[in-house]
């Protein structure tokens, strides 16, 4: 049986970071928000975020809930959001330019 490939929690979550950090002067770069900064914005505990940092599936609704965020702060379509193929190789990113 043939697996499809599955959400890369880790990778979006540090998309996320970078999304919602601050931009740094005089350049087009972000800064990575702060882990309490992350959780308070995506409601949700820092330790539960740390779980899904550290490869921990989130449940359901908490993963529509970060897919669509990603896809309104990336300004991306869910069919772009990092994946994961079989074996943990990651398949794309958000540029951090």
């Amino acid at each position: 049986m043939i697996r499809p490939p599955a959400i890369g929690w880790p990778r979006l979550l540090d998309d996320l970071t970078y999304l919602l950090g601050d931009e740094l002067p005089g350049t087009t770069a972000r800064k990575p928000a702060p882990l309490g900064t992350l959780a308070a914005s995506l409601g949700v505990a820092r330790s539960t975020l740390r779980g899904w940092q550290e490869g921990a599936e989130p449940r359901h609704n908490d993963g529509e809930a970060l897919l669509m965020r990603w896809c309104a702060l990336a300004g991306k379509a869910r069919a772009f959001a990092p994946l994961v193929r079989a074996g943990g190789k990651p398949t794309q990113q958000v540029q951090r330019t």
